[in-house]
């Protein structure tokens, strides 16, 4: 009986495809690879889960203008589109491909543009340089900033203390303590009225004067400032707003298009993913809840299908509510060329599944056979193992309360310890809450996820890097700078024994991670 069904489970294994090996992390299949981090390098796997490029890189970005950024030690180069080194890793820091020409920063650290070939079309000589839109770059000359054109030529001077590049043939500066905008001749077009103001986006921009609200090209008000706070731009044609703790979308005059949720997403596939009191769900594009909030997490929709979790394990739904898959994994990503990468429970590996074929149903062995768990099981009530410098007898009395898996990271407050996957590994100083925020020293937190942090002690500015975004702030201020666009923070940087605490929401929800606050415990959960 038990040849049987080993039998039987083995041709379930079989017909069910899988990646080969597991990995460390896995992202969606993009133009048709997939980049794949083994053993702390990163490589590209194509639509069959066959090794594109070997596992030989520090850092694979994605493809942009058929380049594909590249790192090799501390310094960048570019793949093309067939996976070809074309330009040589010799540079310090370099942005995406836009519009023809890439900037990039050399060895002593100025920054200027190349071609798809690598050949110089501009020279390094900027502080900093910006990627071109609307014809123009946003480069900074002698402490101010200005645009130039693909001739190097100043179409408008370098005049501005602030400014941020072009989108949709407009450009925000601050003049004095207020923001306005330019049009691509450096026509002051909307006058220098606003607290903060933000990127045209489908021909609005959310700006602050008081309150936020929302203003068109010619400067007209659509969306009056009576709102605590809004998305920094609108998407779908809405724009989301926030008054105490609900978000919900708004129309183009204002108007709450749906109910106030305490998280809400972004629409794909013509739903979007809410958070309800009882938990995760999806709202359809008439904003009426269509598949029922009783999940602990929900993403995206690709390709019909989308990742949820209930209890830490994760599976996969369609349009409809309704599973497809078993909740089997720690982790799910997006579907993407039929396949979604998953975590295993076990190893903490990923691997990619065809999710519309990972119902494996369960094989019970015989009452005289030794019974045994289900392999993804975790028992709740095993304690985290240090590793590395952290040895258990080191290790604080308190531990960790929450079991995680996959792409996640878990902090405590007042616990000099984070727990990666597996891993628990110490940090230079404890995460503090102040003015009711939590700050911590940011540089574990942000290596861990693949990121790279930078202090300059003569400005007293932290430099946080991850995946072609960037933070800079600057100790004890209460500005920061987010892709090079101004923002006020709650608390600002401190000091504490010897080390620089940054304040942790604020910078992993500027690069796209979620942040989720377990009270009772005291502990930050973080998603990436």
């Amino acid at each position: 009986m038990k040849k049987f069904l080993l039998t039987v489970l083995f041709c379930l294994l079989l017909a069910l495809p899988v990646s080969a090996e597991g990995y460390d992390l896995l992202y969606p299949f993009d133009d048709g690879y997939a980049r794949a981090v083994k053993e702390l390098k990163w490589g590209l796997l194509d639509e069959n889960l066959g090794v594109a490029v070997d596992f030989s890189w520090d850092y694979l970005g994605e493809l942009s203008e058929n380049r594909r950024a590249v790192k090799q030690g501390e310094q960048y180069g570019f793949l093309d589109e067939r996976n070809k080194l074309v330009i040589t890793p010799v540079y310090r820091q370099v942005y995406n491909f836009s519009e023809g020409l890439c900037a990039v920063k050399n060895a002593e650290g100025k920054w200027g543009y190349i071609d798809a070939d690598g050949q110089e079309a501009i020279p390094c000589i900027y502080e900093i340089a910006n990627s071109f839109s609307c014809g123009l770059a946003l480069v900074k000359s002698d402490g101010f900033y200005g645009y130039i054109d693909k001739n190097n030529q100043f179409v408008i001077p370098a005049t501005y203390e602030e400014a941020y590049p072009f989108s949709e043939g407009r450009a925000c500066v601050r003049q004095g303590e207020l923001y306005g905008y330019i049009d691509t001749t450096g026509a002051m077009v909307i006058p220098a009225s606003f607290e903060l103001a933000f990127d045209f986006t489908e021909n609005g921009a959310v700006v602050k004067q008081g309150d936020y609200g929302v203003i068109n090209k010619v400067g007209d008000t659509q969306i009056l400032t009576v709102w605590g706070q809004l998305s920094p731009n609108l998407s779908n044609g809405y724009v989301k707003g926030k008054q105490e703790e609900s978000w919900m979308f708004l129309d183009s005059f204002g108007d709450a298009l749906s109910e106030g949720y305490l998280y809400l997403g972004d629409f794909s596939e013509g739903l979007c993913p809410v958070k309800t009191e009882n938990g995760y769900g999806y709202i359809d594009t008439e904003f009426n809840l269509v598949i029922s909030d009783e999940w602990d997490r929900a993403g995206d929709f690709s390709e019909g299908l989308a990742p949820v979790s209930k209890e830490g394990r994760f599976g996969y739904i369609d349009t409809s509510g309704a599973l497809v898959t078993e909740l089997l994994y720690t982790d799910g990503g997006k579907v993407s060329a039929g396949w979604a990468a998953v975590c295993d429970s076990d190893t903490g590996k990923y691997s990619f599944i065809d999710p519309r074929q990972a119902d494996i149903p369960t094989v019970t062995e015989p009452d005289d056979e030794k019974e045994q768990g289900p392999v993804d099981d975790v028992q709740p009530d095993e304690e985290p193992k240090p590793n590395g410098e952290a040895q258990p007898d080191e290790e604080p009395e308190q531990g960790f309360e929450t079991v995680i898996a996959g792409r996640v990271l878990l902090l405590k407050i007042g616990y000099p310890f984070m727990q990666h996957s597996r891993e628990v590994m110490p940090l230079d100083v404890a995460p503090i809450v102040q003015e009711g925020r939590t700050l911590l020293p940011i540089r574990k937190v942000i290596e861990a996820i693949g990121g790279t942090v930078e202090w300059d002690g003569d400005e007293q500015k932290i430099s946080i890097f991850y995946e072609n975004h960037s933070v800079v702030m600057h100790l004890n201020e209460s500005g920061a700078f987010v892709d090079g666009r101004f923002v006020i923070l709650d608390v600002p940087p401190v000091l504490k024994d010897g080390r620089t605490l940054v304040p942790l929401r604020f910078v992993a929800e500027s690069f796209g991670c979620e942040v989720d606050w377990l009270q009772e415990y005291q502990e930050i959960i973080i998603m990436y």
